[in-house]
């Protein structure tokens, strides 16, 4: 036994840190509070409430292994605390991802970890629901290593053009609409056209137009090859499940 963190509650708790100059440093999580030792968990301060809500409950937040003063959280978006948490920037805001997928952060933060290479310089690699990032400066500035070569969707549905040049479409989780045009053999290079969910590809004319659904309503292209002339239709009624049979 060491110390005693001042909680005023109890629920969801984590533990992180690493190794100071001098002693280890520990952060911990405990209900939707964050608390900081200094001195190997001799003595915590409370540093105030989480800045987001949680997205992954054990690898959502995490600190650097080496520099005391920094730690991240994973929500919806990643925050940044330069001052072991007494304040906290927002990295980028989801949205900013569109138009910027290489070096802006997907929405959707399962993990934020740090490693030390072979200089004992330290990385971090940053997961997202739109793949996975790259960090040498501590997150100033993020790198989509996803953009290719890379598997990083999963598949609700796929549909391939009855006729030449064989067109393929998907729809998937978090990665949106994408296409594949004349895909030839070997493996297939796609193109996401829109992020977002999208299930139950189906077409009425052998592909030229394309239907699908997104949770709550249901969308036409009318130029798929294109990736636009896109309209939608809300879902009527309520209660409908999350990606509805088309």
């Amino acid at each position: 036994f060491i110390a005693n963190i001042p909680v005023s509650g109890s629920g969801e708790n984590i533990l992180t840190g690493g190794m100071g100059s001098n002693y280890p440093f520990f952060y911990a999580h405990v209900g939707n509070r964050i608390y900081y030792s200094m001195n190997s968990g001799n003595s915590w301060v409370d540093r105030g409430e989480r800045p987001q809500w949680y997205f992954n409950l054990q690898n959502s937040f995490n600190s650097s292994n080496i520099n005391r003063d920094l730690i991240f959280w994973g929500g919806m978006e990643v925050f940044k605390s330069t001052n072991n948490g007494n304040s906290w920037t927002l990295v980028n805001n989801w949205w900013d991802y569109y138009g910027n997928e290489a070096t802006k952060l997907h929405a959707d933060i399962p993990e934020v970890r740090f490693f030390l290479d072979p200089e004992y310089n330290e990385v971090a690699l940053i997961s997202t629901d739109g793949g996975l990032y790259y960090s040498d400066d501590n997150l100033e500035t993020v790198q989509n290593i996803s953009m290719n070569g890379l598997g990083v969707s999963q598949y609700y549905s796929t549909y391939t053009k009855r006729d030449f040049p064989y067109n393929v479409y998907a729809g998937s989780q978090d990665q949106g609409f994408q296409r594949s045009i004349a895909p030839g053999e070997g493996i297939f290079d796609f193109v996401q056209s829109t992020s977002g969910d999208y299930g139950h590809l189906s077409s009425g004319d052998r592909g030229e137009t394309i239907w699908c659904n997104y949770p709550g309503f249901t969308l036409y292209y009318g130029n798929p090859v294109m990736g636009d002339g896109s309209l939608s239709l809300d879902f009527p009624g309520s209660g409908h499940l999350w990606l509805a049979p088309l």
